[in-house]
């Protein structure tokens, strides 16, 4: 039976990962900063942290395989750089022979911050000399639901503002999981980009989102600036050919909104 190493294993995607290497029979080791809330415990838990290097060794000791979910957009200096390098330094190569990284559709043609660190932590991994699976995505349904609550919790007498431009091709976690897990056993270098089934704009998403949760608010487009922004209307965040995803926003919407109320 195969280690296998989730770093970040306690986030939104590390989460989804560490379920799917559970029903597959793996042996997983979870590093995380937070504490486990998994209602199965029949993992290794270590709390460690990539950017001070505290736990690295101990997690990564047994790991045949790492797949490398830990990122901050908020504090991606020392998550996503020095933390991927503490990463790669720490593991005993005699033992570990294949660690996949989850990065970002557009990763190598934008100049927003937190992509060129992805793209940057990316390199890294591509020149350790460990070989490597790198698997770009567009942007998850559940980080687009946030940035669209953020809109309607902040509306005013009935009406929210959001961006004018964006667009967004984006695709359920649980299937990104499921292609990291597929991808386990043989190193592939940079896969194709894995990209959602419909490119729909922000403001028809935040209208489906009214329709399904029956949210009585109007929505206002207006030219909100703002660099991430402008990141989803450059269209980079885009992959219209290789759009392998099939749980549609609308899909999601429903499930979620099933979820909650059920």
């Amino acid at each position: 039976m195969k280690n296998v190493l989730v770093t970040g294993g306690t986030g939104n995607l590390g989460k989804q990962v560490v379920d799917y290497l559970q029903r597959k029979n793996y042996s997983v080791c979870v590093l995380s900063t937070k504490e486990s809330t998994f209602r199965r415990k029949d993992f290794l838990f270590v709390r460690g942290d990539l950017s001070t290097n505290t736990g690295l060794d101990k997690a990564t000791s047994q790991a045949d395989i790492i797949i490398h979910c830990a990122s901050d957009p908020r504090n991606f200096e020392q998550v996503d750089l020095v933390g991927t390098r503490n990463l790669l330094q720490s593991i005993n190569r005699a033992i570990t022979q294949h660690i996949i990284y989850i990065s970002i559709v557009g990763v190598n043609k934008s100049t927003y911050p937190y992509y060129r660190a992805k793209f940057a932590a990316e390199e890294l991994i591509a020149n350790s000399g460990i070989p490597y699976t790198i698997l770009r995505t567009t942007q998850f349904h559940n980080f687009i639901l946030s940035i669209l609550k953020s809109f309607i919790n902040s509306q005013l007498n009935g009406v929210a503002s959001i961006p004018s431009g964006m667009r967004f091709q984006s695709v359920d976690i649980r299937e990104v999981a499921g292609m990291l897990v597929d991808n386990l056993e043989h190193p592939a270098g940079l896969l194709p980009d894995f990209g959602g089934p419909q490119i729909l704009t922000f403001e028809d998403m935040v209208q489906s989102y009214l329709n399904v949760t029956k949210t009585n608010v109007k929505i206002e487009v207006t030219d909100i600036a703002g660099e991430q922004f402008d990141l989803f209307r450059s269209g980079v965040n885009l992959s219209p050919n290789n759009s392998f995803g099939n749980i549609t926003w609308q899909s999601f919407l429903e499930q979620y909104t099933s979820s909650v109320t059920g």
